[in-house]
C-alpha cells in the first residue's frame, strides 16, 4: 500500500461528499491500487481515455495532476457516472473532464485520443471482449499515442490470491463493481491485439510495495 499523495488526497476529500460508502471505496481503491505509478505512464497532455472509469476518481487525479489534459471517462455503470459527475461539478473540472454512462459494447472511435488507459477491466469482461476492446484502444490512438493497460497479474501467487478475493467480494457480493466474469487475461492475449495493431508494447511491474499483483502493459504507436 501507499498513501496518497497530496493530489491524491484532495481528490478523495472531494469523494468524500458523495457519501460514505463511495468515499470508503474510492479510499480502498487508492490505497490498494497504483494509480500515481499509473499516472506517470501517461502523456502530460492531450486527450484521455479513461476506459472504465468507475467513479472518475481516476480521471479527476489526471486531470489535477495534468493541467494540459482533457480527459474522457466512460462506464457502463451509469450510477457511478452520475456520482462522479457531480463531485466534479463541484470540483470545478468540468472543462477538463466529461464521465460518460456507455453501453457494454461501447468501443473508441478510431484515431481519436492521445492515450488510452483502462484499470482492472478487462478480466471482468471475458476473454473475448476483451480482445475487441484491446484491438480498439490500439486503433483509437493516434500516431505518438499510448495505450496504457493496469491488470491484474498472475505471479506472485499469493498476490493473485488476494486480488482475486477482494474483486469476488466487489462484483459476488457488494456488487459494487459491474462485471459478469473474472477471468485473468495471460500477458500474450493483451500485448498480441496492441502489437497486431501496429504499437510497440512492453511491461512494467507495478506491485512492488503492494498485496496486490499489479502491472501494466505499455503500448505505443510510433
Amino acid at each position: 500500500m501507499r498513501r496518497p499523495d497530496p493530489i491524491a488526497r484532495e481528490v478523495l476529500d472531494a469523494y468524500a461528499l458523495a457519501g460514505r460508502g463511495v468515499h470508503v471505496h474510492t479510499t480502498i481503491r487508492w490505497w490498494t491500487c497504483p494509480f500515481a505509478e499509473v499516472e506517470a505512464l501517461l502523456p502530460d497532455d492531450g486527450e484521455i481515455l479513461d476506459f472504465g472509469c468507475g467513479h472518475g476518481h481516476f480521471a479527476t487525479y489526471l486531470a489535477r495532476t495534468g493541467p494540459r489534459r482533457h480527459v474522457l471517462g466512460v462506464d457502463i455503470d451509469a450510477a457511478k457516472i452520475d456520482i462522479g459527475t457531480r463531485v466534479l461539478t463541484r470540483d470545478g473540472l468540468g472543462g477538463r473532464v466529461e464521465l460518460r454512462a456507455v453501453a457494454p459494447e461501447w468501443i473508441p472511435e478510431p484515431d481519436r485520443f492521445d492515450a488510452i488507459v483502462t484499470n482492472d477491466v478487462l478480466y471482468l469482461l471475458g476473454p473475448d471482449r476483451a480482445r475487441t476492446a484491446l484491438q480498439a484502444m490500439a486503433a483509437g490512438v493516434r500516431r505518438g499515442g499510448t495505450v496504457v493497460v493496469k491488470e491484474m497479474g498472475a505471479a506472485p501467487r499469493w498476490k493473485h490470491r488476494i486480488n482475486e478475493v477482494q474483486e469476488r467480494l466487489a462484483t459476488k457480493v457488494l456488487r459494487i463493481t459491474a462485471g459478469d466474469q473474472l477471468s485473468v487475461l495471460p500477458l500474450d492475449a493483451i500485448e498480441a491485439p496492441l502489437r497486431d495493431g501496429g504499437l510497440s508494447v512492453r511491461r512494467v511491474p507495478l506491485d512492488r510495495g503492494y498485496a496486490h499483483a499489479h502491472l501494466a502493459v505499455v503500448g505505443a504507436r510510433g
